[in-house]
């Protein structure tokens, strides 16, 4: 349903009144064009939604953050590739500070070829991708998810601790679960090649779910009933 007159005013994550749009995902996500070849743009139709302070301008580190940990992934495709060494490291470059993101970096390996690992600050991460979630669910409903939501990213791996393997399977798991729930549902996504999401409202639970695809590699489910609680971790 299109948003009231009221919810036009109102932030999409809170009752706040709005004092800005938020880009869904943040604009930060999606390269620049003078980064890409003449004549591509991934930055058509963006989707915004209203916004406050809060749910907004104060959270721009955290979005940089969340951009970084995800661009880099090793699964992405070519414009994620592209973005990280330029946009993502022009930013590092004029903060260097920002260099911190990479967190007990340690030897790993993918596919049998040597590689690295880092730890992945959790709370700013799962922070961004609920932020997007919500986002998501206002741009399609036009009012404010008021439940609860849980984050999974199967993409990132526990590589070490006891329960690594327990965790990791059952990451996958509810991944497959999820892209067999959401397969007939429409895929939307004007720059599927940076971000693309596929959602799902049952309103006997109430819950909802979303399954967003950042580059092509990276996954990010969201979801929410009544059986799970705030800050669910799964890594």
């Amino acid at each position: 349903m299109p948003p009231s007159q009221k919810s036009q005013l109102s932030c999409y994550a809170c009752s706040r009144p709005a004092i800005s749009k938020e880009h869904v995902p943040p604009k930060v996500f999606f390269p620049e064009r003078k980064d890409l070849p003449t004549g591509a743009d991934y930055r058509r139709n963006l989707i915004t939604v209203p916004a406050c302070a809060e749910h907004n301008l104060s959270k721009s580190k955290d979005d940089m953050y969340s951009a970084f940990v995800i661009s880099i992934h090793y699964e992405n495709s070519a414009p994620a590739q592209r973005h990280f060494s330029t946009k993502v490291m022009r930013a590092i470059r004029k903060r260097p500070a920002m260099a911190s993101f990479l967190k007990n970096l340690f030897p790993a390996a993918v596919g049998g070829l040597p590689s690295a690992g880092f730890e992945v600050d959790r709370q700013r991460l799962d922070g961004t991708l609920e932020k997007i979630a919500r986002a998501l669910y206002y741009h399609h409903y036009g009012e404010v998810w008021e439940g609860q939501l849980a984050i999974h990213t199967p993409d990132l791996f526990m590589l070490g601790g006891s329960q690594a393997g327990e965790v990791n399977a059952r990451m996958q798991q509810i991944e497959a679960m999820t892209v067999q729930k959401l397969g007939p549902h429409t895929v939307h996504g004007e720059n599927p090649q940076i971000f693309r999401y596929q959602h799902q409202l049952d309103p006997q639970l109430p819950g909802f779910l979303v399954r967003m695809v950042f580059y092509e590699g990276f996954v990010a489910i969201a979801y929410s009933s009544p059986s799970i609680s705030r800050g669910t971790d799964d890594a």
